[in-house]
């Protein structure tokens, strides 16, 4: 197609060939260099589009990677895909990647840290598989990890503080916009300690969309552009 991307009054529009979940994507950067993670449902919805528009067309790894390289404007070494997790269960806990982690600066990673390591719960140890597992690959990496605390109340009800908007101000200093849950004041002023020891400011704003299994990340459709400190809020207007 000849035709340039079109144009709104927000800026350029990018049409890119892939199922794209915002909350399985995240944008970062590692080593200096711009990077984008795609989580599993992002990828496996993908898969099944090309399967299904594509008369049966099983599109690899390598070009998924290689089309989001394209998009983003990164090298397709730069491209991390997590593609190797099992269907999740009906009901799960953790869908997307920002039930699980983010990315506040460079080279850094905050990532949920819950108080128990098993659960009778089958969805619980699902979450807690699927988080070992993206702890383990981005510190192969090199990512930093910042742990915060949870515990299985809060990841059964979908509260994930995991789910926030990371903004760099005009000083130079991160600023994290986190959800609040009620009843959790003393988890997060522990939550909130970590961070500002890390260097971070946080706010808490109050939220109660885990009923819907949203969190804050999800209901602005928050997007930073790789490798800058430039950030997009959408903000859904409710009528």
């Amino acid at each position: 197609n000849s035709q340039p991307p079109p144009q709104t009054s927000l800026g350029r529009a990018t049409q890119i060939p892939i199922f794209f979940q915002g909350g399985d994507v995240t944008t970062t950067s590692l080593r200096g260099r711009s990077t984008i993670i795609i989580g599993p449902q992002a990828i496996a919805g993908t898969r099944e589009h090309y399967q299904n528009a594509g008369a049966g067309y099983q599109i690899s790894d390598d070009q998924i990677r290689q089309v989001a390289a394209r998009a983003f404007g990164v090298d397709a070494s730069d491209v991390i895909l997590f593609s190797s997790r099992p269907d999740p269960m009906e009901g799960s806990y953790g869908f997307h990647l920002d039930q699980y982690f983010f990315s506040p600066r460079e080279n850094t990673i905050v990532m949920m840290s819950p108080n128990e390591t098993h659960s009778t719960d089958p969805k619980i140890n699902e979450y807690l598989e699927n988080l070992r597992h993206y702890r383990d690959t981005l510190r192969a990496h090199g990512f930093r990890k910042i742990e915060i605390p949870t515990d299985i109340e809060h990841i059964s009800q979908m509260q994930a503080y995991s789910n926030s908007i990371s903004i760099s101000n005009p000083e130079g200093r991160t600023h994290i916009i986190m959800p609040s849950f009620e009843g959790s004041s003393t988890l997060e002023n522990r939550i909130a300690t970590i961070l500002r020891r890390n260097g971070f400011e946080v706010d808490f704003i109050g939220n109660s969309t885990y009923q819907h299994q949203g969190n804050t990340h999800c209901i602005t459709g928050s997007f930073g552009k790789a490798g800058g400190s430039d950030l997009n809020l959408i903000i859904p207007k409710i009528r």
